[in-house]
């Protein structure tokens, strides 16, 4: 019934049409799973032209206007969800020129909360666990080890202020954050597969040996 349905759609309205039917009814995304020990490292607050720093409550209304967008969260929402992760003890840093302390160029994050992902492979963050998201570097100053000498700061306030262990997850077809990590030191944990069929969604954790699926549905945990 489905190559049925896909070969009229293609046939009618062209291969775009068709994709557009097969991702609406059956969609899949794969996160690998990363995980390294932290270590107190003293990693200097400037390289080349950034200022690394952390992100405090007076500087919620200047993070949310250069939130990028392609990170989620839009509008007046992103002050509450910066907000939020101030008050929850998150830790945010970014990085900018000197010359020009409000144009952000560097982004990330370190939070304590529980994410999705650690609940489907089982684990759930302890007391000094932590998990990175939402690393971001501005399109003219890529490649350039910004993001490697942003993150290094950001794992070092982590590990002052007790966290241990870091969780870091990455799509698939993230080549570049995957290089990132693994330069880091990040070693990978296992690989989790979200498929979608007919509006019922399936975690795959992925393994060497065997393969899991659960059904979709963590209660209150947030999405990396």
């Amino acid at each position: 019934m489905l190559t049925k349905a896909l070969n009229y759609y293609h046939e009618r309205g062209g291969r775009a049409l068709a994709a557009r039917l097969l991702r609406a009814i059956w969609h899949t995304e794969e996160y690998i799973v990363y995980h390294k020990e932290t270590c107190d490292c003293n990693c200097p607050s400037h390289y080349g032209d950034v200022v690394f720093r952390t992100i405090g409550m007076q500087e919620i209304p200047w993070v949310a206007a250069n939130w990028p967008s392609h990170l989620g969260y839009v509008g007046p929402h992103v002050n509450r969800v910066i907000s939020a992760r101030l008050r929850a003890g998150d830790i945010g840093v970014v990085g900018v020129p000197p010359q020009q302390d409000t144009k952000l160029i560097f982004l990330s994050w370190c939070s304590r909360r529980d994410f999705a992902l650690l609940t489907v492979l089982g684990e759930r963050l302890g007391r000094s666990e932590a998990c990175t998201k939402n690393l971001w570097v501005h399109e003219g100053y890529r490649r350039q080890g910004i993001a490697l000498r942003g993150q290094r700061y950001l794992e070092g306030l982590a590990s002052r202020q007790g966290v241990k262990r870091v969780w870091g997850f990455v799509m698939r077809g993230n080549t570049a954050s995957q290089v990132l990590l693994r330069k880091l030191g990040y070693d990978m944990h296992g690989k989790i597969r979200f498929v979608e069929r007919f509006g019922t969604r399936y975690a795959e954790v992925i393994q060497e040996e065997s393969r899991r699926r659960l059904r979709w549905c963590p209660p209150g945990m947030s999405h990396p």
